[in-house]
């Protein structure tokens, strides 16, 4: 299985900014269960508390999900689609980047047998 040998390099990946991928699970009938740390809040399901923040406060947020992202692109993973509910908020109020693992585990979709959107 192609993705278990690229989520094992994947896996070493390590940053603040980033979630960290814990293990693939692989399932019946072919289906594969990426298990991941998880944070209690979204951007998306907090953005009327988030523009409230001060602009100095924002400025970090965005910084930190810079960071992940760059992070990313210094290993050659590209973040394909970045909506709001894949950025993660912890409890001390810093972006935790989610979601960016399956188009690098999947080969850009090539190994998977349905569409990736």
């Amino acid at each position: 299985m192609q993705m278990l040998g690229r989520f094992q390099a994947f896996r070493q990946l390590g940053h603040e900014n980033l979630c960290a991928y814990i293990d693939l699970i692989r399932g019946k009938h072919e289906r594969v269960y990426l298990i991941s740390e998880h944070c209690a809040w979204n951007a998306l399901d907090q953005f009327e508390r988030l523009v409230s923040w001060p602009i100095p406060a924002c400025s970090s947020f965005m910084v930190g999900i810079a960071s992940g992202i760059k992070c990313l692109q210094r290993n050659w993973i590209s973040y394909r689609n970045l909506p709001l509910g894949e950025v993660l908020i912890n409890r001390y109020g810093k972006p935790r980047l989610t979601s960016y693992e399956v188009w690098y585990i999947t080969f850009a979709g090539t190994t998977v047998p349905f569409p990736m959107g």
